[in-house]
């Protein structure tokens, strides 16, 4: 038989706690996503036309595989 305990309620301020949390670590997850995107268009953006066309990009291209990765 499974022992049931009461409910408590919850001590005040948690939920308020729990929700800044998640505002820090998902302003967090984009800071970091931001800032990966940036060096990614750094690094693409200084390799040449020859150099991009061996991986398969054109310049014009750099921001469109930016977005789709981030998806």
């Amino acid at each position: 038989m499974a022992i049931m305990e009461p409910r408590r309620p919850v001590p005040f301020g948690t939920i308020a706690i729990h929700h800044v949390v998640d505002f820090v670590y998902g302003l967090r997850e984009r800071l970091v996503a931001w800032r990966n995107r940036r060096i990614t268009r750094s690094a693409l953006t200084r390799l040449s036309d020859h150099e991009l066309s061996d991986i398969g990009l054109t310049r014009d291209e750099i921001d469109s595989v930016l977005d789709k990765r981030d998806h």
